[in-house]
């Protein structure tokens, strides 16, 4: 790519996980967590953490929106300036109008948004995925403070990038037109190579 964005990997630590661990942030070490606001509360360190949701796992996110929302009002104060929150397809923030939504409530507190395109992904939106990835990052992309940049499998399981079935080069193109340079990219991949190989092929 061929601009001066910040391009960062960080191996997978399981097999079908998101993109989790340390990356260096806004001068500081920012932890990538497979954790939920909503339900583990605010971390103690600056993190990337989920927003969550408090339906129970077979219901929509939907169902608890309200509660959700006075919830995440409730727990905000309590949260790093120095941490991002992550959109989920399941979770309170799950679609660009409530992302939005979040971006207002948070940006206040110096808050900002881990923006992750697969995982604002169900496996019925697959067959569109080029649609809905443009929506995603033209609606969001300007906003957010950071990308993270994973894969999914035919299920709309996570998998690194460039082994699943996303657009590689869709990808690269939108992030090069709608997210700030100055914004980094980390990605779940074997290597940055074969990461920027997947955005331009």
């Amino acid at each position: 790519m061929a601009d001066s964005r910040t391009w960062l990997n960080v191996e997978p630590l399981a097999e079908g996980a998101w993109c989790t661990g340390p990356v260096p942030f806004d001068g500081d070490t920012l932890l990538l967590e497979d954790r939920s606001l909503l339900i583990d509360g605010p971390s103690p360190v600056p993190c990337c953490q989920w927003t969550g949701t408090l339906a129970n796992p077979d219901d929509p996110p939907l169902t608890w929106i309200e509660q959700g929302w006075q919830r995440l009002e409730e727990l905000l104060p309590s949260c790093s300036s120095r941490g991002l929150l992550r959109p989920h397809a399941q979770h309170l923030a799950s679609d660009v109008p409530s992302t939005r939504l979040l971006i207002e409530k948070t940006a206040p507190l110096g808050l900002g948004l881990g923006l992750g395109p697969a995982s604002m992904l169900v496996p019925s939106m697959l067959e569109d995925a080029h649609d809905h990835l443009v929506r995603l990052l033209e609606g969001l992309g300007p906003a957010c403070s950071m990308v993270l940049l994973e894969d999914l499998d035919e299920s709309g399981g996570p998998v690194i990038a460039g082994q699943g079935i996303l657009p590689g080069k869709l990808l690269g193109e939108l992030i090069a037109e709608h997210v700030p340079v100055n914004v980094p990219v980390v990605a779940s991949g074997s290597s940055i190579e074969h990461v920027l190989d997947w955005l331009e092929a």
